[in-house]
C-alpha cells in the first residue's frame, strides 16, 4: 500500500509543480516580454518615458485613453495644494462612517477593507476617525475608491477640475464620481437585456455623469443604500461602457505631471516632503533591498479591459526618469500577464541601461 501510495503521490508532486513554475514563467514578471507585447500590438497602448530629459519612448503621446486609478494622482496633487496653502491639515480627522458610505462592496478587489485593515492594525482608528493624510494616502497606495469618492466631496470636485486644467494638462477629460458611475448602469427594473444594455449604451456623456452625481450625493445624504450595487448586472459589456466612460487623459500629461513630481515645482518643501511620501511605490518583490534611488513613486489602475501606470525616479547619482504606459481593449489573459510585468518593466526602464537603451530603439518615434 505504502508502494502504490508513493507512485500515486510522486506523480502529483511532479505535475503540481511543473503547473506552478508554467504558471510562473508564463504570468510572472517579464519586461522582455512586456516590451515584445508593446512591439506586437502597438494599437494597445500608448507610452511616453524619458530619462535624465530626454526621451525615449514616444508612442500615440497625445491619445486621450482611460485613465483607471492612476486618475486619483490629480486628486491627491490638489488635496496637497491645499494642506500645503493652510485651507486643509493633514491632521484633520475624519469619521470613517463619512468614508464608508461611499464603499461599494466587491467593487474594488477588497483595496478598501484592506486599507481599513492596516489602519486599525497599526492604531490609526481613534474614536471611529482616521486623519487626512491617511485617507490620502490610502486613496494612492490601496486604491480606494471610497476614499477618493470621500475626497472629491471634500475638496469640491469642480475646483479639482478647474486645478487640473491649470496644472496645463491638454490632453485630460473632467473627473467625475467613477464609483457611484456604477449604480447608473445596473438593471433594477429588470427591462431586457438587450434593450438594457442599449439603452446604457446610446446614454449621452452628460445624463451619465449628471446620474453619477445624483448617485453620489444619495450615497452621502443617506449615509450609503440598503441596495448593494448587483454584480450580476455588471457583466463584460457593461464593464466596457464604464471602463470606456471613465476620465481619461494621455501619456504626455502624465509624464509630464512626473516630472513636476521630481522638480519639486508644485509645492513648497514641506508640501514636497509630503506628496512624495503620498506618491511612494513599493519596491517591485524581486528587489529587497536596494539604497541607490532617493524618489520612486506614481500611481497605476486597471479595470478588466485597461491598465495604466504612471511613475517617477530619482537615484543618488541625479538620474532622473518619467514613464507613463497605458493600455486598453486588452483581454482578460493579456491585462493579467501584463499586470504581473508592469512594475518590472519601469524598474528595469529605471535600472538598467541595456534595457532602457532597448525600449528607446524600440518605442521611440
Amino acid at each position: 500500500m505504502k508502494k502504490l501510495l508513493f507512485w500515486i503521490i510522486i506523480p502529483l508532486v511532479v505535475i503540481f509543480s511543473g503547473v506552478f513554475l508554467w504558471s510562473y514563467l508564463y504570468f510572472g514578471p517579464n519586461p522582455d516580454a512586456m516590451l515584445k507585447y508593446m512591439e506586437k500590438h502597438p494599437n494597445k497602448f500608448a507610452i511616453y518615458a524619458t530619462w535624465n530629459g530626454e526621451v525615449y519612448a514616444n508612442q500615440h503621446a497625445d491619445t486621450i485613453m482611460p485613465l483607471a486609478s492612476a486618475v486619483k494622482t490629480i486628486i491627491a496633487l490638489y488635496a496637497v495644494h491645499l494642506i500645503d496653502s493652510g485651507v486643509l491639515s493633514a491632521e484633520d480627522r475624519i469619521d470613517t462612517a463619512d468614508i464608508n458610505c461611499f464603499y461599494l462592496p466587491e467593487t474594488d478587489g477588497g483595496a478598501h477593507e484592506a486599507w481599513l485593515a492596516d489602519m486599525q492594525s497599526n492604531n490609526k482608528i481613534i474614536a471611529s476617525k482616521i486623519k487626512l493624510i491617511d485617507i490620502i494616502k490610502g486613496m494612492i497606495q490601496y486604491s480606494s475608491n471610497a476614499n477618493a469618492e470621500f475626497l472629491m466631496d471634500l475638496i469640491d470636485l469642480n475646483l479639482i477640475n478647474k486645478y487640473k486644467n491649470r496644472l496645463g494638462l491638454s490632453n485630460h477629460t473632467d473627473l467625475f464620481y467613477f464609483s457611484s458611475a456604477l449604480y447608473v448602469l445596473q438593471n433594477p427594473n429588470r427591462i431586457p437585456y438587450k434593450s438594457y444594455l442599449q439603452n446604457m449604451e446610446q446614454m449621452s456623456y452628460n445624463r451619465y455623469v449628471y446620474l453619477a452625481d445624483s448617485m453620489h450625493l444619495q450615497l452621502k445624504k443617506q449615509h450609503g443604500l440598503n441596495t448593494k450595487i448587483n454584480l450580476a448586472d455588471l457583466d463584460l459589456k457593461v464593464q466596457r461602457i464604464w471602463s470606456n466612460r471613465l476620465t481619461g487623459a494621455s501619456v504626455k500629461d502624465y509624464a509630464q505631471l512626473m516630472q513636476s513630481l521630481l522638480a519639486d515645482t508644485l509645492y513648497s518643501e514641506k508640501g514636497n516632503k509630503l506628496i512624495h511620501a503620498i506618491m511612494k511605490n513599493p519596491l517591485p518583490d524581486e528587489v529587497k533591498a536596494d539604497t541607490g534611488y532617493v524618489y520612486y513613486g506614481g500611481k497605476g489602475g486597471s479595470t478588466a479591459f485597461v491598465l495604466t501606470e504612471a511613475s517617477y525616479f530619482k537615484d543618488k547619482k541625479n538620474n532622473t526618469g518619467s514613464l507613463a504606459v497605458f493600455f486598453n481593449n486588452l483581454s482578460s489573459l493579456d491585462n493579467m500577464k501584463l499586470q504581473m510585468s508592469l512594475q518590472a518593466f519601469e524598474w528595469e526602464f529605471y535600472t538598467n541601461e541595456e534595457f532602457r537603451n532597448n525600449v528607446k530603439k524600440s518605442l521611440t518615434k
